[in-house]
């Protein structure tokens, strides 16, 4: 049964997700709004199949949708992601639905056609930001990365590896152990704090999480006025791995340890996120909508689900 009160849930939802991908934009945390933006999207549509009703397209939902659309220019910019036919289609028809339904020439389920084909385009995104992370890193860290990929109407990925800013063509088996070559170079560094550090932030950028949480540790155990900073950053390489409940463990030692605190409220709520949107039971995730708000005095973000 169709209830208004639910999808106006759901939109506020959406609209809030985007603000706090701007948020994500200007920390430079680029595979993190690329995930929350796909996330945005899947929820809100999920909610419009489920109520099977259409959302009224108020000043907040339309100037969310622009917003988004903002949000993957900024990261069709970056070199690791090529520009396509079907990237910039995408965003051309969005765009252009919006204009005609403010002029009143097409209506309301018409934007949202053209709306889908944007969530459809994330979720292509998503996989292609996943899998570059787990070759050369977090979106945005090289200038001229090894690897891109375009990203196709059917979902199709195609991989590019490139040698020496793209003049030689590089099989992926090569550029592979160029990279386990290049990490393997920086564990061989000298463990000062400063380069300590370096290596570990590095290897959190590049995916190589295990690695990440093997620096930290030794810079907790050698140099104390990183604890804080470094059991933060431990809780975020188990986020990537998927180990969420170890990872809220890190992140309270983290505020225990006298991190500081809007630092880590935002990753505790968006694993507390990641936990209920696994769940099916409400008591479980219920647990984790507790757990969130019981962390801090005037917790800064809303669950709802």
């Amino acid at each position: 049964m169709y209830r208004q009160e639910d999808m106006e849930k759901a939109v506020h939802l959406f609209v809030r997700i985007i603000e706090l991908v701007f948020e994500q934009i200007n920390r430079k945390t680029y595979d993190l709004a690329v995930f929350q933006t796909s996330r945005a999207y899947r929820l809100f549509f999920q909610a419009i199949e489920k109520q099977s009703a259409i959302p009224h397209l108020s000043a907040d939902l339309i100037k969310t949708f622009i917003n988004s659309i903002k949000i993957v220019n900024v990261f069709m910019k970056y070199p690791e992601l090529q520009i396509t036919p079907f990237v910039t289609q995408t965003l051309e028809g969005s765009k252009k639905a919006i204009e005609a339904f403010l002029m009143g020439r097409i209506k309301e389920k018409e934007v949202l056609e053209e709306f889908r084909k944007m969530d459809n385009l994330l979720n292509y995104l998503k996989q292609a930001i996943r899998y570059l992370n787990k070759k050369q890193g977090f979106l945005g860290l090289l200038q001229e990365p090894n690897l891109s990929i375009t990203l196709e109407k059917r979902g199709e990925l195609s991989l590019y590896a490139k040698l020496d800013g793209g003049k030689k063509p590089l099989p992926f088996g090569r550029a592979r152990q160029l990279q386990a070559e290049f990490l393997s170079d920086l564990s061989n560094k000298q463990e000062n704090s400063g380069k300590m550090l370096n290596f570990a932030l590095k290897m959190m950028a590049k995916g190589a999480f295990i690695k990440a949480i093997n620096a930290f540790q030794k810079l907790i155990n050698h140099f104390p006025e990183y604890i804080p900073n470094s059991l933060n950053c431990i809780g975020a390489c188990y986020f990537y791995l998927d180990e969420h409940e170890q990872a809220l463990d890190y992140y309270r030692l983290a505020l225990k340890s006298g991190a500081i605190p809007k630092y880590v409220e935002y990753n505790i709520w968006e694993t507390c996120m990641a936990l209920i949107d696994s769940e099916e039971d409400r008591n479980e995730k219920m647990r984790w909508k507790f757990y969130y708000e019981e962390c801090f005095e005037q917790p800064k973000h809303r669950i709802q689900f």
